[in-house]
């Protein structure tokens, strides 16, 4: 079996893990989903961001749940959207490789918003539950990803 054929392989073995992971997001969304909208309903619902300047908005188990249902919402869709992706190519699609160069509009909205809020969500529930105070405090690592991207951008 040669390179291709095994990319070929490869490919189908992983849109079917995508077919698993979607159904198991969602038996998740399903066991989480009260919970999920409680903690969005506690604080009006549409205005979750308030979340990122008062932490005493929720309780520990609340920024739990938040973070837990965000992060795989983020990961389904970025496998819904892949999925598409790798299952066009699959099918020799010309659409295959408009969405490919798209990709990285997925990776920024689904995998790396969805999921820093997520890594965001789950921190402060440690911070919570522990009592321990941060030494780095969560905020910076942003203006680590801002001073990244000013640099790409001067290169």
């Amino acid at each position: 079996m040669g390179m291709y054929e095994l990319i070929l392989v490869v490919n189908l073995i992983q849109l079917g893990l995508t077919v698993t992971f979607l159904t198991l997001c969602v038996h998740l969304f399903a066991t989480w989903g009260v919970a999920f909208k409680e903690a969005l309903k506690s604080v009006g619902g549409y205005r979750w961001w308030k979340a990122w300047k008062e932490h005493e908005i929720w309780s520990a188990e609340q920024w739990l749940v938040v973070g837990i249902v965000t992060g795989f919402m983020g990961n389904a869709l970025d496998n819904i959207y892949w999925g598409f992706v790798w299952g066009f190519k699959y099918f020799d699609s010309p659409l295959s490789d408009s969405l490919m160069e798209a990709g990285p509009l997925s990776n920024v909205l689904f995998r790396q918003g969805f999921g820093i809020w997520a890594v965001y969500c789950h921190l402060v529930a440690a911070q919570k539950i522990t009592s321990k105070k941060q030494e780095i405090p969560i905020k910076t690592y942003f203006l680590l990803g801002l001073g990244t991207i000013s640099v790409l951008f001067l290169w």
